[in-house]
């Protein structure tokens, strides 16, 4: 069975020259993260949403977990500021992931 998900996140930046902002979502695996997402810049709004569908029946059809759903979580990164990670939703099988608003530090 498959269901389509969703997973928002914004990034709020201090009041600094702004420049480009990268996000990007990972499941996080014992050996090597997989990428569920392309990468997006949120733009001047600094909210981004990707669309997925995946299994959560324990069948595999895209790499990520075999037993459950994908452990999600997020990368930031843009020029002048320190890598903002997102904490781990683990096991996401029932829901749409919301981040929130993430902030970031200036480097």
């Amino acid at each position: 069975m498959r269901h389509l998900r969703t997973i928002n996140i914004c990034v709020k930046k201090p009041a600094v020259a702004v420049a480009a902002t990268s996000i990007q979502c990972y499941d996080k695996d014992l050996t090597s993260d997989d990428i569920m997402t392309s990468t997006e810049d949120p733009g001047e709004e600094g909210c981004t949403s990707y669309v997925l569908e995946y299994p959560i029946d324990g069948t595999s059809g895209n790499g990520w977990d075999f037993t459950g759903g994908p452990d999600i979580y997020c990368k930031v990164t843009s020029p002048g500021y320190k890598t903002l990670i997102t904490d781990v939703i683990s096991d996401n099988k029932e829901a749409d992931v919301n981040f929130g608003t993430v902030v970031m530090e200036p480097e």
